[in-house]
């Protein structure tokens, strides 16, 4: 029976149940977990195709708070119930040249609605190609707005056929728009679309239409404008019935305005403005009732302008530049001129005008000679840069006519009697978008600084109309096209680098050197060649080309300048006598990273004013000119990379100013001078990659009381280390060497000593405990040696100490818990060389250094360390010695990584025992550990979870225990080895959760036992991660053709078939005869227990203690029943 009290207790429990349930709907604190990981794959992706004046600064915000709300993050937007990312927004950022976008690292968004991305070249996706775009079915806003994408983009895009929103404004698009029928990069697939926006393009032509087509899709509004389109509007325009806005403005479009207008009826927005269209308005414009912006200014129309409707609320900006157009809102009467039209009238304006309006097919330029016509230019120019900076705008932003004069606005100068505007200084403004088309109106302007920011698109020809400019600044940005400055004849300063101009750049130069002082066009991609391009440059003192592709030979008139660099391009041939003849100005002459040949002259001595002469990196040879010693003034001499040979000259002993001197990878051999021990001036010596031969100690060279970097690497010194040693040495390195004998223990008595690599030598006997003393040392490289004992316990005290590599020596002992405080802090080196004023050119040794000191095994620089150029690895080396981040480190439990330089501990190949302490979780900035090849044993302590490491390797030892599970939250590693140990347990699931491993080995640990997924990341790699397990069952696609060892790379199925049968093979012929030779040891263990005697009872009691050989034959008889079933 129902007992009513029952049930309504039942009913409220379960009222109780739908508030506390009603109560957490909510919604989730952050992003899910498997979109998180996608965006800093999609943040990884970009720091490696930024620049390297980007690649640290790639969405800061991005931190490592495992508090902070993903959802939160810049760029960055969800759904407010299911957290799914929505909306995915990359600002303009310097990304390297041809950058394509991943297609594939968006697909885990599977509800993003809006993507706004600029920068690239292209796209692609390596497995789904143009079908790309079809996995984001909710894909709605498309904005690829300032890319450099071109037509071959179209297919990608009609894939995405959700889209109700394209803008492909400001790319490199051009001829036919491709929408006619049967053209393959049609968009025709976009049924969904509502607005289409392909304005800055070079689209050219006359405007194709399908009307039918454009009829059933388009609602809201289509963008051509900024283009070259040429010829008429199409009629058939008019039949778009949904159309709320149309531009077709800044073109090249002719003749009429179609009378097919009329039928936009519910158009809103029609912008023809700027174009060369002619005869009357049509009147039906007075029949559209919703058109609130109505623009046909700059154009040769003519006639009245029709009055009625919604015309008479249009003023008169909407018909400027159209001089025969008459009538209201322009207050100019109409007469026949007008009524005639062009070509028939006899004038236009008379001069009594205010201005007079000069027009072109891109541009508007606008005379005048007031300030008031200046402010209005600075209003226009205001409204521009508001237009493409909708949020974060700069110092223009507060240009205001009502709260100051015009010139007490930020970045403004105007004339000392304040009547007109001269300067205009917007640096680090946060631009983007093209450069403004109407500087010209300012026609007292003669300094433009928009540097740092990031504006895209070419160089318009407005500019060249900027008669009076004297400086010109716009380095720093991703300007692109070809120069293009002839009318600037009164230029003095021009700085373009860093951007993207490319072409010749003979069609500026010399039309511009009347009054050129300063010209920087480092860091583009301008080519040609630049022999004569300078010679009308009368005051032309600073010139910078570095890293471009000019080739052929060198300008002759160099000598005259003050400053001379073309490093890191194509130029070759000889460096002529006659180049130095007569006056010589030059103060900074470098021609590194050429082809140059020859020997080079001595007549350089000529430039008694050189300061730093950089040779580096060109095919000189011959003996290194003697004349170089009269050459008071130097300070910098960068011979390297060249073939000069011989001895050095005793003259350079002259140079009281040289602080470096680089002679690497040159072809000086034998015995070192002793002309070295007598450079008492210099701080810096490298002398690595010769072939000078036997001992050190005569040359004093240790000793030089103001060393400070000494690089002797990659020669063949031997004998033994000199103990005596200048104390303010900081780099100190002798690495691929033949020395021998002890380490000196005075090595420990340097206290600004931050590099000691004494790597790959033959040195003996033990690490100094001095060494403990070294507070300010980064590095000790003491790898490839024969070192013994053990690592001193005072090494811990090395707060600064981040890189040790001590693999492939002799040494004993353990990782005590004394030396895990290394590292600790490394701020104060840090900081030290942050604040350092000394300047070391590239070139001078760095790449050897960081493929050197950074293992290439280290995943984050697998990426490119063959790659790594002389400027590369110079802004690497800055970032590493002054503590920024390299890449970012994700701490257990975070999907973030801090901008913090991360270190490693390398002990592979010892003979180092014991057991890993717990308190190595205190080495936090520990991302690479290595302790494979030695002899250490017992539990792997779970903190070891704490660390944020990227690659742990632990094989060839003999640790036991379970594998901690803790490993599993170690969310950045990339490389997980625990091969050949003694490992047992269950085999910890949470090792599936590392999304970014890309190598994993477990191999021969016979004691674990579990499943294995077959799904997830541990799904990704082959059974030859697992070998030698026969606890563990693996995937049974796992024994499948093909898939033996996806993780070591690509091998044919049928040598794949070969090796898992070996494998198997091998594994019941080794578990056959272990089982064989214990069951014979048993046997001879009962003989021996039948005789007793003290020895048979001691082997006995020895046997007993082996639990692990008893649970492998446990183990192996498991293996071989499974085999034998």
């Amino acid at each position: 029976m129902f007992n009513p009290t029952k049930g309504k207790v039942y009913m409220g429990q379960n009222l109780i149940w739908v508030m506390i349930l009603l109560g957490q709907i909510h919604g989730c604190e952050s992003c899910i977990q498997k979109e998180r990981l996608a965006l800093f794959e999609l943040k990884k992706y970009m720091i490696s195709i930024a620049t390297e004046e980007e690649s640290n600064s790639v969405l800061p915000t991005w931190t490592n708070d495992t508090k902070s709300d993903c959802c939160r993050w810049e760029e960055v937007k969800c759904n407010r119930s299911s957290r799914r990312v929505t909306e995915i927004a990359f600002g303009y950022m310097n990304l390297k040249e041809s950058s394509l976008l991943n297609l594939s690292l968006l697909h885990p968004f599977e509800e993003v609605r809006s993507l706004e991305i600029a920068g690239f070249s292209g796209l692609f996706d390596d497995v789904e190609g143009y079908k790309s775009l079809r996995r984001l079915r909710n894909l709605e806003i498309l904005d690829f707005t300032s890319n450099n994408f071109n037509n071959s983009i179209f297919p990608f895009l009609n894939a995405a056929t959700s889209l109700t929103k394209l803008f492909l404004l400001a790319n490199n698009m051009d001829g036919h728009v491709p929408i006619k029928v049967g053209l393959p990069s049609e968009l025709r697939d976009l049924t969904n679309l509502e607005v289409l926006d392909m304005s800055w393009n070079g689209f050219n032509d006359s405007i194709p239409i399908q009307g039918s087509y454009y009829t059933t899709i388009l609602q809201l509004g289509k963008d051509l404008s900024q283009n070259e389109f040429s010829g008429e509007i199409p009629v058939e325009l008019g039949g778009l019935l949904k159309l709320h806005a149309l531009n077709l403005s800044r073109n090249y479009l002719s003749g009429e305005i179609p009378r097919s207008f009329s039928g936009l009826k519910n158009v809103e927005s029609l912008d023809l403005s700027f174009n060369r269209l002619h005869g009357e308005i049509p009147a039906q414009v007075t029949e559209l009732s919703n058109l609130g912006v109505f623009e046909v200014s700059y154009n040769n129309l003519s006639g009245v302008i029709p009055q009625g409707g919604h015309s008479s609320t249009f003023d008169a900006t909407s018909y400027l530049g159209n001089p025969l157009l008459c009538g209201k809102p322009t207050n100019k009467s109409c007469n026949i001129n007008n009524v005639q039209g062009p070509g028939k009238a006899t004038s236009a304006l008379p001069l009594s005008e205010s201005f007079v309006w000069q027009h072109s097919s891109k541009a508007t330029a606008v005379t005048g000679d007031s300030l008031d016509s200046d402010s209005q230019v600075l209003l226009n120019f205001k409204s521009y840069l508001e237009s493409w900076n909708p949020t974060e705008r700069g110092k223009y932003n507060e240009w205001d006519t009502e709260k100051q004069e015009v010139c007490q606005w930020p970045g403004i100068t105007c004339t000392p009697e304040g009547s007109r505007v001269t300067g205009i200084s917007l640096r680090g403004s946060t631009i983007s978008g093209p450069i403004f088309g109407n500087f010209s109106a300012l026609t007292q302007l003669t300094f433009l600084d928009l540097s740092s920011n990031t504006i895209g698109g070419s160089i318009p020809d407005d500019l060249s109309r900027c008669h009076r400019l004297k400086h010109l600044n716009l380095s720093h940005n991703i300007i692109g096209g070809e120069l293009s400055l002839s009318g600037l004849s009164n230029l003095e300063v021009l700085d373009l680098s860093v951007n993207k101009i490319s072409g010749d750049v003979h069609s500026t130069f010399p039309l511009i050197c009347n009054s050129l002082v300063v010209a920087n066009l480092s860091t583009n991609n301008f080519s040609g060649r630049i022999d004569d391009i300078f010679n009308e440059c009368r005051y032309l003192k600073y010139v910078d080309l570095r890293y471009n592709g000019f080739s052929g030979g060198i300008w002759a008139g160099f000598r005259r300048l003050v400053k001379f660099s073309v490093s890191g391009n194509r130029l070759s041939g000889n460096i002529s006598a006659f180049m130095f003849r007569g006056k010589c100005n030059l103060q900074v002459l470098d021609l590194s990273g050429n082809g140059f040949v020859g020997e080079f002259p001595g007549q350089v001595s000529n430039c008694q004013n050189l300061n730093v002469l950089d040779l580096w990196g060109n095919n000189f040879r011959g003996n290194i000119p003697a004349e170089l010693g009269s050459i008071s003034s130097l300070r910098g001499l960068h011979l390297g990379n060249n073939m000069f040979y011989r001895d050095i000259p005793e003259t350079l002993l002259n140079l009281s100013n040289l602080v470096f001197l680089g002679l690497s990878r040159n072809n000086f051999g034998g015995d070192v001078q002793e002309i070295f021990g007598r450079f008492t001036q210099v701080k810096y010596l490298v002398l690595y990659g010769n072939s000078y031969v036997g001992g050190i100690y005569s040359s004093n060279i240790l000793t030089l009381p103001n060393l400070s970097r000494l690089d002797l690497s990659y020669n063949n010194f031997s004998g033994r280390l000199p103990s005596e040693i200048s104390q303010n040495l900081t780099f100190l390195i002798l690495a691929y060497n033949n020395f021998s004998g002890d380490i000196p223990r005075k090595y420990g008595n340097m206290p600004g000593l931050q590099a000691l690599d004494l790597s790959f030598n033959r040195l003996t006997g033990s690490i100094p405990a001095s060494f403990g003393k070294l507070t300010s040392l980064l590095w000790l490289m003491l790898a490839n040696n024969s070192l013994s004992g053990e690592i001193p316990r005072e090494i811990g005290n090395c707060s600064s100490l981040l890189w040790l590599n001590v693999a492939n020596n002799q040494l004993s002992g353990g990782l005590y818990p004394e030396l895990t405080n290394m590292g600790s802090n490394p701020t104060p080196t840090f900081e030290v060389n942050r604040q350092s004023e000394d300047y070391i050119v590239a070139g001078s040794g760095e790449c050897l250094v960081m493929k050197r000191w950074i293992p290439a095994e280290f995943p984050p620089f697998i990426f490119g360390l063959e790659s790594l150029t002389k400027r590369s690895c110079r802004s690497l080396w800055d970032h590493v010695r002054e503590g920024k981040c390299i890449f970012p480190v994700c701490p257990p439990g975070s999907t973030v990584g801090p901008l913090d330089v991360s270190g490693y501990l390398q002990l592979s190949g010892n003979k180092m025992s014991g057991e890993v302490p717990a308190n190595i979780s205190q080495m936090k900035k520990l991302s690479m550990l290595h302790l494979g090849f030695n002899e250490f044993e017992g539990k792997l302590p779970i903190e070891i979870g704490q660390l944020p490491l990227v690659f742990l390797n632990l094989t060839r030892n003999k640790f036991s225990g379970q594998i901690p599970q803790q490993i599993g939250n170690i969310y950045n590693l990339q490389n997980l080895d625990l091969s050949y140990n003694n490992f047992s347990g269950n085999f910890p699931t949470s090792l599936n959760d590392l999304n970014e491993m890309s190598k994993f080995n477990i191999s021969y640990n016979p004691f674990i036992h579990g499943v294995i997924p077959s799904r997830g990341q541990l799904a990704t790699f082959g059974k030859d991660s697992f070998l030698g397990n026969p606890l563990l069952q693996l995937p049974s696609f796992f024994n499948q053709p093909g898939n033996n060892n996806s993780s070591s790379g690509e091998r044919d199925n049928g040598r794949e078939e070969e090796e898992d049968d070996e494998s198997a093979i091998d594994m019941l012929a080794f578990c056959w005869s272990t089982v064989s030779f214990y069951v014979v040891a048993l046997i001879g263990t009962l003989v021996l227990i039948y005789f007793d005697c003290p020895w048979c009872r001691c082997f006995h009691s020895i046997f007993e203690k082996q639990v692990v050989l008893k649970s492998f034959l446990i183990s192996c008889w498991i293996f071989l029943i499974k085999e034998k079933a």
